[in-house]
């Protein structure tokens, strides 16, 4: 190795080093906040973790940009964000709306031989909770973990289709759409599209973020009738024809529809 490749070398693992300090601090910040001390002022957090004020307060800066904490702009004390609490929500949610659904998943996969995906809406995107890719050669390659485009899934359209419409339309103009090969909706297709799936029950979508992919997708209600989850079925469009989806969308309805009957019951989804 010559002198460059180790001063860049140097350079990326202090690099490295400093991300993962920032990442710890940050964390060092937020643990500052308990039951006891729910609130406090930036003198209160950079005595109690041993930093300094400069340092936390662009620790600060980052944590209210990204909604970790809020401060009260009178007072310059520091409380919580709501970001933590909804990853709360989703943590517990994600754990017991699995459980519930999986057995589902399998049937439906063993059924259709497709890949089924339980996904849930997060800002502009589909986060997939769980996915069941289909025995057979040629299939849709997708994990647990992955992040997609809401307004271009048959998941995220079966979610966008039941939240209010200018919250459906904030997604869709918030999404990156330069990567899309075959969508790049209107306003008012969009609009349609999203009622033609609330008066169906269930989204389809052919080849709209790829090529040669056709999807449906249903929604999954709480208790209190919000939509917080998605299951779809999603497979080449050669065997997944577009006169097979409707079919195909009518039974995946009646699957969620038994799911939903169950999630009635439990009180904390």
């Amino acid at each position: 190795m010559n002198m460059e490749d180790k001063n860049t070398q140097v350079e990326t693992e202090k690099d490295g080093s400093s991300s993962v300090r920032a990442v710890d601090r940050a964390l060092d910040v937020l643990l500052c906040f308990t039951a006891d001390t729910p609130a406090l002022n930036m003198t209160q957090i950079s005595e109690r973790i041993g930093i300094h004020k400069s340092t936390v307060h662009r620790l600060l800066a980052t944590l209210e940009r990204r909604n970790f904490v809020r401060r009260d702009p009178d007072s310059g004390i520091y409380r919580l964000g709501y970001r933590l609490l909804q990853m709360a929500y989703l943590s517990q949610l994600n754990i017991d709306l699995r459980q519930i659904v999986l057995p589902y998943m399998h049937m439906l996969n063993e059924k259709y031989m497709e890949t089924i995906d339980l996904a849930i809406l997060d800002n502009d995107e589909v986060l997939f909770l769980d996915v069941i890719q289909s025995p057979q050669r040629v299939k849709l390659a997708s994990s647990m973990g992955q992040r997609l485009p809401a307004f271009s899934t048959a998941s995220g359209k079966a979610l966008l289709a039941y939240l209010p419409e200018d919250e459906a339309l904030r997604v869709l103009q918030t999404t990156n759409i330069s990567f899309i090969p075959n969508v790049v909706p209107t306003r008012e297709a969009f609009l349609e599209d999203m009622r033609a799936t609330r008066e169906r029950g269930y989204s389809i979508d052919c080849e709209g973020l790829e090529t040669g992919i056709h999807a449906v997708g249903a929604p999954l209600f709480r208790a209190d009738g919000k939509a917080v989850a998605s299951l779809a079925i999603a497979g080449p469009a050669f065997r997944m024809e577009c006169g097979k989806l409707q079919r195909i969308g009518e039974e995946l309805l009646s699957v969620c529809n038994e799911i939903n009957d169950l999630l009635k019951s439990v009180a904390n989804i």
